[in-house]
Parts: C-alpha cells; structure tokens; sequence
C-alpha cells in the first residue's frame, strides 16, 4: 500500500472512534437531562404546587394552581418564593434567580388557574 492509502485508512479509522465517543457522550447527556424530580404538593385545600427539577441543569419549574376564581396572583407570587426559599436550603444552593418571565394560564373549562416561575438555582 502506498503512504497516502494508508493514511487515509488511519484517518477514517480515526473518524469513526471519534465519532462512537461523542455519540456515547451525548446519549449519557441526554439521559441525565431526562431525569426529572417532580414534587406535588397540597398547600392548602385548593391549592396545589408542582415542582420539576432539573438537577443537571439546576432549574425548576414552580407551577402554583388553583380555582380561577379564587387565584390571585400576588399570592401565587409570595407562595412560589417561599417553596423556592425553602428548596434553596434543602438542596444545598446559595440562592435563586428567575431565568425567563413567569406565566399566567387560565383554563375556563376545568376553571383553574396556573401560575408558573421558572427558576435557575445557583450555588
């Protein structure tokens, strides 16, 4: 074989492993991202709050639902940054902070309101 063939051969050999090792990689990623501790709690009798967590990526999802006509948001507000005050201390993080603008939904037919806050925890 000449020089140049035998290069090429290494090369596309060389290719390949480094290709199986970020694939492999990448998988092991997406597994760990998948992995969601979601926390349901009853606050009080018509109020419930879920949490999705996220530990690869330190961030949450805090979702505060009650009846419609009971909702107001400056409660659901004062509720979300109590549990995520609380969830600060419990996982062993400095403090918290809001990565994008929280979100009001109001669904008339099961007549419930959610109010949800998205959260990065930072240590």
């Amino acid at each position: 074989m000449k020089t140049l063939e035998k290069l090429f051969i290494a090369l596309c050999v060389w290719f390949l492993f480094a290709a199986s090792s970020v694939i492999a990689q990448e998988e092991a990623w997406q597994n760990d991202v998948a992995k969601i501790e979601v926390i349901q709690e009853q606050q009080e009798r018509n109020v419930t709050m879920l949490i999705e967590f996220t530990p690869v990526t330190d961030e949450a999802r805090i979702t505060y639902k009650c009846p419609s006509g009971l909702f107001d948001q400056g409660t659901a507000m004062n509720a979300i940054k109590t549990r995520a005050a609380a969830f600060t201390k419990e996982k062993g993080y400095s403090f918290y902070t809001y990565i994008k603008p929280d979100v009001t939904k109001y669904d008339n037919a099961a007549r419930i309101a959610e109010y949800t806050s998205f959260i990065r925890f930072l240590r």
